[in-house]
């Protein structure tokens, strides 16, 4: 789970920032809280703010360090530091999470800057209780390196670690994932552990991304599931289903190169041999979800429907369904993802949601809470959530951009409120700032003001 995140010089941010996840002293809704013996972990957090304020800046900012664990360093120069101040180019940009995996706490992060791309810090800490070990620290600009157990001349760890110590072109952590060191992570399993967390259980949003996987068409009991989500956001489906549909039509629909494409991935996974049983692939479009099935050398195709009568008479595309239904469509995985500790973050939420739909995803999401180890963080506009019978205090957070296109992040907890304020109506007279500041178009007209 997360419990921070760090970061420092990415675009509007010029200054360091901490958005943290550990709960505040707020005491409402502790049965959604995951307590741990120092501290209680919060499941879902809301960042509100004016548009060009920074919510989304925070949403790249993780997703850029994800990418870079994940992927390596950008292959050509993009430069992300805050460009409102030249001497910022020079400075590196700053990443660290902290994470509570198997209750312990890792504190992974490093430094690099964007207009070289170059490396030139990173270190994994872990604690439990009071106890701090340095797994690794790597600071190439003063040439300092060490890693646990480092006086040890059979220590694994160092041998790797002497490799590419000086190389700062990769991340130590990913060096050693990438490579299969199999006998180093056995020995240091926290660097898989950490590793995997980017890889397997960190799930980012854009507005245009989808987070839902392709089970939820192809397996019997999670159409159901979604099908029965969808229905309960009243979008009017009843069910969804498939229909088979004709070579000649589906040929029509879908490039004969994707389709070779699939055959081709499942050779390959099958020891380059055409398998006899029967393999599927699923493919949308803007218009249709296709399942398509090889059995030997055959090729068959099923497209899915959604179906808004109990007696299936009429089979909907995807293409009918309103842009609402769909994107709910692509974040039904946080509702109904069967895996724990993962951590979803939507940006821009309420996106062709009508107001409600985007309350009902975010309640669903806080009665699941009480029972999984997920969390859910999400930018929006929407005000209605800003109420202290949905979300707590330390839940609401803002990103709000000074006069010198400085963006800063802070959490309601700051404010101190009380838990009677109306604090939507608060929110948009700005009083916690993060909303927007009109200014007049012509002289003679003034900006709007209540």
């Amino acid at each position: 789970m997360l419990l921070k995140f760090n970061f420092k010089n990415y675009k509007s941010y010029k200054n360091v920032q901490e958005f943290s996840m550990i709960a505040g002293n707020t005491k409402s809704y502790e049965e959604r809280l995951k307590k741990e013996k120092d501290y209680s972990v919060l499941k879902f957090s809301a960042i509100y703010g004016a548009n060009g304020g920074g919510k989304t800046n925070v949403v790249e900012a993780l997703e850029h360090m994800q990418q870079i664990v994940v992927s390596g360093l950008p292959r050509f120069r993009v430069p992300i530091y805050f460009k409102l101040d030249d001497s910022m180019i020079n400075e590196p940009t700053y990443f660290e999470v902290y994470l509570l995996l198997d209750s312990l706490v890792y504190s992974y992060g490093f430094e690099y800057n964007s207009d070289n791309n170059r490396l030139s810090s990173e270190w994994l800490i872990k604690k439990d209780g009071r106890k701090e070990t340095i797994i690794f620290t790597r600071d190439m600009k003063n040439g300092v390196f060490s890693c646990k157990d480092s006086k040890n001349k059979e220590n694994k760890l160092k041998m790797y670690l002497d490799d590419i110590k000086n190389d700062d072109s990769k991340l130590f952590l990913s060096f050693v994932n990438y490579s299969k060191q199999s006998a180093v992570l056995e020995m240091n399993p926290e660097l898989k552990n950490v590793y995997d967390w980017f890889e397997n259980n960190l799930n980012i949003a854009e507005p245009e991304s989808i987070l839902t996987s392709g089970e939820y068409f192809m397996v019997e009991d999670k159409i159901s599931k979604l099908a029965q989500l969808l229905k309960a956001f009243g979008t009017g489906i009843e069910s969804i289903g498939s229909v088979t549909v004709d070579n000649d039509t589906a040929y029509q629909n879908i490039p004969l190169k994707l389709i070779d494409e699939f055959k081709m991935r499942i050779i390959d996974s099958n020891d380059n041999k055409v398998p006899n049983n029967k393999s599927a692939a699923l493919l949308r479009s803007n218009k249709n979800v296709w399942i398509i099935i090889f059995e030997g050398e055959n090729v068959s195709f099923k497209k899915i429907c959604f179906y808004h009568d109990k007696d299936k008479h009429h089979p909907f595309s995807l293409a009918d369904e309103s842009e609402g239904t769909i994107r709910i469509i692509d974040l039904a995985e946080a509702l109904l993802t069967e895996r724990d500790n993962q951590l979803f973050i939507i940006d821009e939420l309420d996106r062709k949601l009508h107001p409600q739909l985007t309350c009902k995803f975010v309640q669903l999401f806080l009665e699941r809470a009480k029972s999984t180890n997920n969390q859910l963080i999400v930018t929006t506009h929407e005000s209605r959530l800003l109420d202290f019978d949905i979300l707590r205090r330390d839940e609401i957070w803002f990103s709000d951009k000074d006069d010198e296109g400085k963006s800063s992040l802070y959490s309601l907890e700051e404010f101190n409120v009380r838990f009677d304020k109306k604090i939507d109506k608060a929110y948009l007279d700005g009083r916690y700032g993060g909303v927007p500041i009109f200014d007049a178009i012509y002289p003679s007209i003034e900006p709007c003001r209540e």
